[in-house]
């Protein structure tokens, strides 16, 4: 049951994510530095976030990192995104706990890895007839990828007591990091679909009726 529901969430997060690219490609090049996207889709007691932000918003470069000094910043940078109320600062009587989380960056030498052995068992997943929820999830927002760049893929699934008790939701990763300004919103509820915009200077998502 849990997979199916996870399965279910990846898919709504497919289509809104490959909505919002499409506009995206229309007004502005795919890579914007300031310029994120979350993708926020909620379903019952479960909700799933979905962030895709370029690597110089977060860690100052879009490169392997190299020296010491930028693999200790990388790490560090992970450690935050990997703590989802560090990323979106949940609201308390939502009684939400962290079912799983995950952190990538396009230019870590692991997720080349990540690539290699999902390519390799790509034919075999087609196969025997499974499609891999996180498979193709996680590469929905890649298509769009530009020579030279490097994005952050952070993505985390929250079981809530009282799920309508998740708005306003406050997004403390503008407060983590300096060179992020903008995030675009996508949000999928039962009551259906809408996006917004947070900002520096605006960081607070309320779903109101959406909930």
């Amino acid at each position: 049951m849990k997979r199916a529901i996870v399965s279910a969430l990846a898919s709504l997060l497919i289509s809104i994510a490959a909505a919002a690219g499409a506009e995206e490609r229309r007004e502005a090049s795919p890579h914007q530095h300031g310029h994120g996207t979350l993708n926020i889709a909620i379903d019952g007691d479960k909700a799933l976030f979905d962030m895709r932000v370029p690597g110089a918003d977060v860690i100052g470069f879009e490169h392997a990192a190299a020296s010491d000094q930028e693999k200790a910043t990388l790490a560090a940078a992970k450690e935050v995104l990997g703590d989802p109320r560090k990323v979106v600062e949940i609201p308390e009587a939502a009684g939400c706990t962290v079912d799983q989380s995950f952190v990538h960056y396009t230019k870590d030498p692991e997720h080349a890895a990540h690539h290699e052995n999902e390519n390799r068992g790509k034919d075999h997943r087609g196969r025997d007839g499974h499609d891999g929820g996180h498979h193709g999830n996680h590469h929905a927002g890649h298509a769009g990828h530009q020579p030279g760049h490097a994005e952050f893929h952070v993505g985390f699934q929250l079981t809530c007591l009282s799920p309508e008790n998740l708005s306003p939701l406050r997004l403390g990763y503008f407060d983590r990091f300096a060179n992020a300004q903008s995030l675009e919103v996508n949000v999928v509820t039962a009551n259906g679909q809408s996006q917004t915009e947070a900002k520096r200077d605006n960081a607070t998502i309320d779903l109101g009726a959406r909930m």
